[in-house]
């Protein structure tokens, strides 16, 4: 979430500045979509299901 916090920042400030500001958005959803997707996930590779 670290990694997620600094790209929202970072591109905060680089993305409007040469005006992308709805690619701002959709950045700095990323890492939240990101999370939900992958504790969405029950199976792991070998097709075993997770508790």
């Amino acid at each position: 979430t670290c990694s997620g916090i600094l790209l929202s920042v970072i591109s905060q400030f680089y993305l409007t500045t040469i005006g992308y500001t709805c690619l701002f958005i959709f950045t700095a959803a990323f890492p939240f979509v990101a999370f939900l997707v992958t504790s969405s996930i029950h199976y792991t590779p070998q097709g075993r299901l997770i508790s």
